[in-house]
């Protein structure tokens, strides 16, 4: 079976760009993206100052330098590639129309992913843990020696659940370890 590939398309734009990227993408059949906005990170500051005393300035600059990325992805064959260069055209014809650059950029990159490294990629991400004063959660993947006292609780999680990550997990299980005790 031959593995399935995509291509991963980036838009570079800018706040101001994005909703006629969004409209033009919509109008090839394209609703699937990702939005990084430029203006997130600068209102996620400015709405959540009570909440830190420092903000890493490297962070804020290089922050404060990035462009909006419009990200999606398209089938790597014959149906893909002219969507890509569809999508190409109108970036063009966006741009001929705005020669002001109100709209950023409007430059789209493109690059081969993998069906496996889209669906699996973030398992090299995910090690074991420990969880209270008696777990460790850890993925069958992975090895791990259980530590003294700890009891290991291997997990196949999917990849937007299931992990034993999430706060609310982790409160669960250190409610059992303290209610459930022998057999």
């Amino acid at each position: 079976m031959t593995a399935v590939k995509w291509l991963e398309v980036h838009i570079d734009t800018n706040h101001t760009g994005l909703e006629p990227v969004e409209t033009m993408l919509s109008a090839l059949g394209i609703d699937g993206v990702v939005i990084d906005d430029e203006t997130e990170f600068e209102d996620f500051l400015e709405n959540n100052r009570q909440y830190w005393d420092y903000v890493d300035e490297d962070l804020v600059r290089e922050k404060s330098g990035a462009e909006t990325r419009i990200k999606i992805y398209l089938t790597q064959d014959a149906d893909g590639e002219a969507q890509l260069a569809a999508l190409r055209q109108r970036l063009d014809t966006l741009r001929a129309a705005d020669p002001e650059g109100r709209y950023g950029r409007l430059a789209a990159e493109a690059g081969t992913v993998r069906q496996e490294d889209w669906e699996w990629g973030w398992k090299q991400y995910f090690k074991p843990f420990p969880v209270g004063t008696r777990f460790i959660v850890k993925p069958s993947w992975e090895e791990c020696a259980p530590e003294e006292g700890r009891m290991v609780l291997e997990i196949d999680p999917a990849s937007s659940f299931g992990t034993g990550s999430h706060e609310t997990t982790q409160l669960c299980m250190a409610a059992l370890e303290q209610a459930v005790h022998g057999g």
